[in-house]
């Protein structure tokens, strides 16, 4: 009997280091998802700013640049599968749904890491800029953006509270 509670437990510890995972990822959000240097100016956007939208104003030599990020619903989407996951495992520890939640919950979090990764290809940059001038900043913004430290440590934890929600599934006793 004592080794099915050792396993119940270690079950329950890894679901908990799952749950820890995913509320990292998910308040990855405040940090900075994207980071460009513009017209000699770095600036970065949080994973807020491009999941939700931002302006930004820049003083150039044509006056003020207005750059919009729209958002984009996959950005958004990022953290839906995250509180997703985090909800599945979190109803998954107290032992209801089941062994379909751990998978659901599996599943948004990989799902989610991998989104983090796009999060370049994904946002949308607008200027209010006209002919080939708009054309050229709105290209020189999307060469410039590199992936954050925010979007990269979100991916990396996302992806290993999915690996660590699969576990207990394998390690849960009879």
């Amino acid at each position: 009997m004592k080794k099915k509670s050792v396993k119940k437990n270690l079950g329950k510890i890894i679901t908990c280091v799952s749950i820890l995972f995913a509320l990292v990822a998910f308040f990855m959000m405040f940090a900075p998802a994207a980071v460009a240097e513009v017209l000699g100016k770095t600036q970065s956007y949080s994973g807020m700013d491009l999941a939700f939208g931002y302006v930004n104003k820049t003083d150039a030599l044509v006056g003020t640049v207005e750059t919009r990020i729209f958002s984009a619903s996959a950005n958004i989407l990022t953290y839906i599968l995250i509180a997703i996951g985090i909800v599945c495992a979190v109803v998954s520890l107290f032992g209801r749904g089941g062994k379909i939640l751990p998978f659901i919950a599996v599943a948004s979090l990989i799902a989610a890491g991998v989104l983090y990764f796009l999060t370049i290809q994904l946002c949308a940059p607008y200027t209010k800029l006209e002919g080939d001038l708009k054309d050229e900043y709105i290209s020189t913004i999307k060469e410039q953006l590199k992936l954050g430290a925010g979007a990269i440590v979100g991916g990396i934890f996302s992806v290993l509270a999915g690996v660590a929600a699969l576990v207990p599934l394998f390690v849960k006793s009879k």
